[in-house]
C-alpha cells in the first residue's frame, strides 16, 4: 500500500472514531477504545510525516552530505515544535526528548511499526498513567 493511502486511511478512520465517540478526552474512553484512536488518529500520522517523510526526504535530498546526528536533533526539535503549536506548556517543551528517542530508534531500524508501537507506549505512560499525578502534569 502506498504511503499516501495509508496516511488517508488512517485519517477517515481516527476522524470516524473521534466523532462516533462524542469526543476526544482521554478519559472518556476505555484503555482499548483511546490505545486504538490515538494509535490510528495521532501516532500514525505523526510518525508518517515525523519518520518516513522526514528521513526520506532528508536521504534523498542530502544523503551523506550532512552529519545524522543534525539530523535526529532537528528532527526532534521539529517534533516539539509541532507539539508546542498544538498547547503550550511544560510538557510540550519536553516532548524534544521522546522525539530524539523516536527520531534515533527510526534512523537506526527503519522499521516504521517499531517506532508507532514505542511512541504509543510513551504516549500511554505519560497520557494514561503520569497524568493521574496532578501535582507533576497539572489537573
Amino acid at each position: 500500500m502506498k504511503p499516501k493511502n495509508l496516511l488517508l486511511i488512517t485519517v477517515l478512520l481516527g476522524s470516524a472514531l473521534v466523532l462516533l465517540s462524542g469526543g476526544s478526552n482521554a478519559s472518556n474512553f476505555s484503555w482499548m477504545e483511546w490505545t486504538t484512536m490515538h494509535l490510528l488518529w495521532v501516532i500514525i500520522p505523526e510518525e508518517f510525516f515525523f519518520r518516513l517523510f522526514f528521513f526520506q526526504t532528508l536521504d534523498y535530498e542530502y544523503s551523506g552530505t550532512v552529519p545524522a546526528a543534525r539530523w535526529l536533533v532537528l528532527n526532534a526539535l521539529y517534533f516539539c515544535l509541532f507539539h508546542i503549536l498544538a498547547g503550550a506548556s511544560v510538557e510540550n517543551i519536553l516532548t524534544v526528548f521522546p522525539g530524539l528517542l523516536l527520531a534515533w530508534t527510526y534512523y537506526k531500524t527503519r522499521d516504521f511499526p517499531l517506532v508507532c508501537c514505542l511512541h504509543l507506549v510513551l504516549n500511554v505512560i505519560h497520557i494514561r498513567i503520569l497524568s493521574a499525578f496532578p501535582l507533576f502534569f497539572g489537573p
